[in-house]
This record gives structure tokens, sequence and C-alpha cells, in this order.
């Protein structure tokens, strides 16, 4: 039987991961580098969730840049490789078993990243263009 898992942020950085849900769940810490530096700091929890916030927002920000700067170095002279497609598609579907459907994969990262959704029209460019090359094959 699977245990229910839940997604959690770390109290002081905000980096996110999976945890098992577990009854009256306490703080959690990604290391012991930010338990210390938060019990060292009198922050009160508003303070730690806009911090948490801010680390979330710095993280989707350089995310954006990188697929981004991708995007733009995709060009007729230089296309998306198939190895590169796929990688990609597991990263912005968020299933790394994809393969195995790859149109509800496309689906679900058109979902995200669909931008009349709230989703980034240029990360859409690149998961269309990415659906285009897996599409082909490695030919």
């Amino acid at each position: 039987m699977r245990r229910p898992v839940t997604r959690v942020a770390c109290a002081w950085c905000g980096l996110e991961r999976n945890r098992v849900v577990q009854s009256g769940m306490p703080i959690w810490w990604c290391s012991d580098a930010c338990k210390q530096a938060s019990r060292r700091g009198s922050a009160s929890l508003s303070e730690v969730g806009q911090r948490a916030e801010l680390g979330r927002d710095r993280r989707r920000r350089e995310r954006l840049e990188r697929l981004h700067a991708i995007f733009d170095r995709i060009t007729p002279m230089t296309p998306l490789s198939y190895v590169d497609a796929r990688m990609l598609m597991a990263e912005l579907s968020g299933d790394k078993l994809w393969f195995l459907h790859p149109r509800t994969a496309y689906r679900a990262a058109s979902r995200q990243w669909h931008p009349d959704i709230g989703g980034d029209a240029k990360v859409f460019r690149l998961l269309q263009a990415v659906t285009e090359t897996v599409e082909r094959g490695p030919h």
C-alpha cells in the first residue's frame, strides 16, 4: 500500500521536495545549515514564508530564463536534437515516463505552460517544437 505524499518547502530557503504525509508534520528544513540559520535568525513565521516564496520565485525565474535560452538557440540551421527534445519533454511535462503516453504528457505540459492559463508563451512554443521533434523520431 502506497503512503500519501505531499509537497513541502524548506522553512528557511524555500527548496521544495516530496515527503510522506505524517500527522502533525513539523517544520521541515532541507539541510542542517538551513536549520541552524533559521534558529540563529529571529525571523517570524511570516518572514520565513516570504523568504520561501522568494526562493520559489527565484528558481522559477532561473528555470524560465534557461528554457528561453534553449528556445532562442533553435533555428532552421541548428534544430533541436531528438535527445534534447526527449529530455525537455520529461522536464516540461513533469513525467519521467512520458514516452509511454506522449500525447498525455503533451496535454499535461500544455495545461501547465499555455499562455491563456497563466503559462509562458515562449516556453509553450518550445513545448510545441519539442513535441514536433519527438513525433518525427530520431531520423
